[in-house]
């Protein structure tokens, strides 16, 4: 809202914001695709996501491996397996520095499932850890942060 000369109101009419035509990539990721040459890594979807995860903890001389624990068809049999992961295993199982750290991939409005909750309290009661990862920039701090605990004691 302006003020004129003669002290009325003049409405000025909100402006949406400019459509944005590109995604702007966070800090972090931006760092991940120079190290490791890959221009293409994104974290807007669950696969993105999941493909930044595996690059970063590789970066970092750890070892990383998505689970598949959707099970599949047996064309043969003509029916389904069931996967033999436990019922909220994280989707991706990370060991870095010796700990364990399961990693749950969440994207857009992806939530939770009880099982996956009560595996998280497995996790954490053998003294792992257990994040949920909505993009990059997220994992990237919750690695930093634990690194830097590392390096003080």
């Amino acid at each position: 809202m302006k003020i004129s000369p003669d002290c009325e109101r003049v409405e000025t009419p909100i402006q949406p914001p400019p459509k944005q035509t590109r995604f702007k990539a966070s800090t972090a990721l931006q760092w991940l695709r120079e190290r490791t040459g890959n221009s293409k890594l994104e974290d807007r979807t669950a696969p993105g996501i999941t493909k930044c995860v595996i690059s970063y903890i590789t970066l970092l001389s750890g070892y990383a491996s998505e689970i598949d624990n959707r099970g599949f068809w047996n064309k043969e049999l003509q029916l389904f397996t069931k996967s033999k992961t436990e019922n909220g295993f994280p989707d991706i199982a990370i060991v870095l520095n010796g700990r364990f750290i399961g990693a749950e991939i969440k994207a857009a409005r992806d939530r939770m499932f009880k099982d996956q909750y009560k595996v998280a309290a497995k996790i954490r009661a053998a003294k792992g850890f257990y994040v949920e990862v909505r993009d990059f920039e997220g994992f990237y701090e919750f690695i930093e942060l634990r690194r830097r605990r590392n390096e003080r004691h």
